[in-house]
């Protein structure tokens, strides 16, 4: 997935607000900027996290890897 800086900082808050909730018990964000072909001030997102946890099972939501081209 790619983000600008605006964008990934937005996914991280959400995520960090998940957690202060108890809405979400396990995941994993990577994130780089420094991967050939992207637009300046763009950055490559992988990862997925769980949501909905305080609900229950919850579901996985997964952030797409960067297509190779």
């Amino acid at each position: 997935m790619i983000l600008d800086k605006r964008g990934l900082v937005e996914l991280l808050e959400e995520l960090a607000q998940l957690v202060k909730d108890d809405d979400s018990f396990e995941g994993n964000i990577s994130y780089t900027c420094m991967k050939e072909g992207l637009p300046a001030g763009h950055y490559d997102v992988v990862g997925g996290f769980r949501h909905g946890n305080s609900m229950g099972q919850g579901g996985f939501a997964l952030l797409p890897e960067m297509e190779e081209e």
